[in-house]
């Protein structure tokens, strides 16, 4: 079943207000469609387009809607810096992307950090704590 978003919760995860949102939809930038009595709804689908087009992380998105698909860490480590106002191509240069890895923990572990991957270690991230099984 395909769900749709009001402005309000669309905004909660960009880190915006829904005024922004509004501007990004009237922009034609962000899709979305307007309900009977003129609010906006923007589709899931095309929400996670759009987050990935900008790098924003998807973890909280993908846990609400109950998605079986993991992001990659880069996807998720770019939005949070950039809301941070840090560099945002700091996973460039990392190993983890470039193999196109889905587990850079994974990946890590085998392979050891020899200054490749992200500079926090694995305990500290919130990627890791999400998405790693503890339970092998």
């Amino acid at each position: 079943m395909k769900r749709a978003l009001s402005t309000g919760q669309v905004a909660e995860y960009c880190y915006v207000t829904s005024d922004t949102i509004q501007n990004w939809i009237r922009a034609g930038i962000l899709p979305a469609q307007r309900t009977a009595g003129g609010q906006y709804r923007v589709r899931v689908e095309d929400l996670r387009r759009f987050m990935i087009g900008r790098g924003m992380c998807l973890m909280e998105l993908d846990r609400d809607m109950g998605e079986e698909r993991q992001p990659y860490c880069w996807e998720c480590h770019q939005g949070q810096r950039r809301r941070q106002a840090a560099e945002p191509d700091l996973c460039e240069n990392c190993v983890v992307k470039q193999a196109l890895a889905l587990r850079c923990f994974d990946l890590r572990k085998h392979m050891g950090h020899r200054g490749m991957y992200c500079e926090s270690s694995c305990a500290d991230c919130e990627y890791y704590r999400i998405y790693a099984r503890h339970d092998k």
